[in-house]
């Protein structure tokens, strides 16, 4: 995982998305304009959020608290080919599997040993 986000990183157009200004401006500022700034936290953090979280853009701005839950949708639907972030995704998918699965084999191993 720490070799995918060194990847993202290093894929970064960060001129193209820094903030030119430094306020600290919360997502309630920002409500209705999709089409934000995103400074590089904000881009590190968004797609270590699909990674993390996959399509819950909901969680992922509330991580984030600067951003709403359309800005990082529209961010998705902007950026998904540049960063690839269908790859995000099906790591999300395919690491929550894995979890889900465990926990599965996990539940059938005890109700085996309470037989």
């Amino acid at each position: 995982m720490d070799a995918m986000l060194d990847q993202i990183d290093s894929k970064l157009p960060l001129d193209k998305y820094r903030s030119t200004n430094n306020n600290n401006t919360t997502s309630q500022d920002n409500e209705d304009k999709v089409g934000v700034l995103w400074t590089d936290m904000e881009i590190f953090l968004v797609l270590q959020g699909f990674l993390k979280y996959g399509m819950d853009f909901e969680t992922i701005a509330e991580i984030l608290e600067t951003k709403t839950y359309k800005q990082v949708d529209y961010f998705y639907q902007v950026n998904k080919s540049y960063y690839d972030l269908d790859v995000l995704i099906r790591e999300h998918n395919s690491n929550k599997q894995s979890t889900d699965n465990k926990v599965s084999k996990e539940e059938k191993m005890e109700v085996d040993i309470c037989k």
